[in-house]
């Protein structure tokens, strides 16, 4: 696949359309699809899915997906 900037496009489309109509009870399932899906576009390690805490002071790390074991999950704060 080439790594251009429509190549890219194509991969986000694909990753926005998996979220429409699913059933609440496959979100995260699809969150770790889609995170697996940057990590190997990105050829990266890791890749989170962060959100704000309830009072909006930090961030807290919802999902993650690791490419091989022995890399952490949750990166060092």
């Amino acid at each position: 696949m080439s790594r251009d900037g429509s190549a890219f496009e194509g991969v986000i489309g694909d990753l926005s359309a998996r979220f429409a109509g699913i059933e609440p009870t496959r979100f995260d399932e699809e969150v770790a699809y889609c995170l697996r899906a940057v990590v190997e576009w990105f050829r990266t390690d890791r890749a989170s899915f962060l959100e704000f805490s309830p009072d909006m002071a930090t961030l807290v790390n919802a999902h993650t997906w690791a490419r091989r074991s022995g890399i952490e999950p949750n990166p060092p704060k």
